[in-house]
């Protein structure tokens, strides 16, 4: 071969990455198992006759990488890959989007997953920020994205610290020092 095959594994590697977002593990793995099947079929290349057990059982983990990344690379689909796709069933399922915020969880409008909150980072994923959810929508802008019991905690805990008094107390300070 005129390339190593850590070359090769990580030419592969950056080419997935090109494609689709990948977490560390899912790299490292991918790492793993790309160069396991290039060292397997470069060994089969460098013999005159591989047995047939050897050929299964490269063919068994190419199969099994390939199945792993396509069933992410749908599951990726489903969730809505851009805002500019139609509204997924989850959408579909609250016909007021309030109704999507609940006691305990926040339903992504988007793809439909639960939360106690959405994050910027899970936005992020759809290509959207907070204000464009909300904006797309239809959401007030000081609507927090999170589970109604969460959002209860955070007030309970800003009223026990004297939140409102500290910060009511440094605005008069500032506007007397201006």
């Amino acid at each position: 071969m005129s390339k190593a095959l850590t070359e090769l594994t990580v030419e592969i590697i950056t080419a997935l990455l090109s494609h689709r977002d990948m977490s560390p593990d899912e790299i490292a793995d991918g790492l793993k198992k790309i160069f396991y099947v290039l060292k397997a079929l470069n060994n089969l290349e460098s013999r005159k006759e591989p047995s047939s057990a050897e050929i299964e059982a490269i063919s068994g983990k190419l199969a099994e990488w390939v199945a792993v990344e396509t069933d992410s690379r749908a599951a990726k689909k489903s969730a809505g890959a851009g805002p500019d796709q139609r509204k997924p069933p989850a959408a579909a399922a609250f016909a007021d989007p309030m109704d999507s915020i609940q006691a305990e969880k926040i339903f992504c409008l988007e793809c439909g997953r639960e939360f106690k909150q959405i994050s910027h980072t899970h936005l992020a994923v759809h290509g959207m920020t907070p204000k464009d959810y909300r904006k797309k929508y239809h959401l007030p802008a000081k609507q927090p994205l999170t589970a109604r019991s969460l959002s209860e905690q955070r007030k309970q805990r800003a009223v026990e610290s004297g939140l409102g008094s500290l910060l009511k107390s440094r605005r008069e300070a500032k506007q007397k020092a201006d």
